[in-house]
């Protein structure tokens, strides 16, 4: 069996939000990637990469509202064991 290359995007498009008191969120679009490529049928490495533009915006235009995911840095790869149902490497955000 040849190894298989999956590819798949996500989009998020927010229109811009005001809150009484004078909060504001222009609107934002943010994109993601997911790959995977099948190395053996038992063998998988996964990446999943969030915001992959590096958009800077609020999760809500409420008081004390926090950053959304930031970029790249926040990849996942995995190796995984398809046959063991269990990962076998994961390096942790920012190790990208």
């Amino acid at each position: 069996m040849l190894p298989k290359l999956q590819v798949g995007t996500g989009v998020l498009r927010q229109s811009d939000v005001s809150k009484s008191g004078g909060a504001w969120q222009d609107v934002y679009v943010l994109a993601d990637l997911i790959a995977a490529y099948e190395l053996s049928e038992a063998a998988i490495i996964r990446l999943n990469v969030s915001n992959m533009f590096e958009k800077k915006y609020l999760r809500t235009a409420e008081y004390g509202a926090t950053y959304g995911t930031p970029a790249p840095l926040r990849s996942r790869w995995n190796i995984s064991c398809e046959g063991c149902s269990k990962v076998i490497l994961r390096l942790p955000h920012g190790m990208v």
